[in-house]
């Protein structure tokens, strides 16, 4: 039986809002940068294909980010203060503004309390989240939080998962993984003796593994009840 759900955050809760290029367009704005969110977020793209991700949630991150930003404003044609616009766009997604809830993370975390499920988060990300988490209003639906950047590891290690058994207290058998990513967390979590179920919400994948919407997890946790 499932005692326990555990989440990823960005990509299954959250997402940017409007869009990177069009934060990184008003961050920058008061420091000459001038490009088009769309360019920005073609840049973006671009950047993010070249890098190597492994170091963007560890405690050094943030120097990660900045090399990848600077990438970002060097194709737009930026000349101008690279550090200070770089801190601004940074500064930018600790903060609730930046980010939207989607809208089927409430009412599913909502039902998962009322059925006495302890929920926790698994999350590659850096020592912004767990501000980020509380200006959203989502840090109060769970018991306990792993973020890469803090633990040192990031997923799909399987030692992240393993701490998150212990910190929920209960075997991997009888705790269900949730989030959007194939390897990071579905194929991950699975080889951590858990179950896992990939969030899917625009339909690329499919499969009896994947569901396109939150409120679907309820099934897996208690399949005598329908989803909502």
């Amino acid at each position: 039986m499932i005692r326990v759900v555990t989440f990823d955050v960005g990509g299954t809760l959250i997402r940017p809002y409007p869009s990177v290029g069009a934060i990184y367009a008003t961050a920058g704005q008061r420091f000459g940068l001038r490009a088009a969110p769309a360019r920005l977020d073609e840049a973006f793209r671009n950047a993010w294909e070249r890098r190597d991700r492994s170091g963007r949630n560890r405690p050094d991150g943030r120097e990660w980010w900045r090399t990848l930003v600077f990438q970002v404003l060097d194709e737009v044609g930026f000349h101008g203060a690279r550090v200070p616009c770089f801190d601004a766009c940074y500064e930018a997604f600790a903060h609730a503004r930046a980010w939207r809830v989607f809208d089927d993370v409430r009412p599913t975390l909502e039902r998962l309390h009322a059925m006495e499920i302890s929920l926790g988060l698994i999350s590659n990300w850096d020592e912004r989240l767990p501000g980020l988490l509380e200006e959203l209003e989502l840090a109060r639906y769970f018991d306990w939080l792993l973020v890469s950047a803090v633990e040192g590891i990031q997923k799909p290690d399987l030692r992240l998962f393993e701490r998150a058994c212990r910190l929920a207290a209960r075997p991997a058998t009888e705790i269900l993984h949730v989030g959007d990513d194939p390897e990071e967390d579905l194929r991950a979590a699975r080889d951590a003796g858990m179950a896992g179920v990939l969030v899917d919400r625009a339909g690329r994948h499919g499969g009896q593994e994947s569901v396109r919407h939150l409120g679907a997890i309820v099934g897996r946790v208690r399949p005598d009840l329908p989803a909502r």
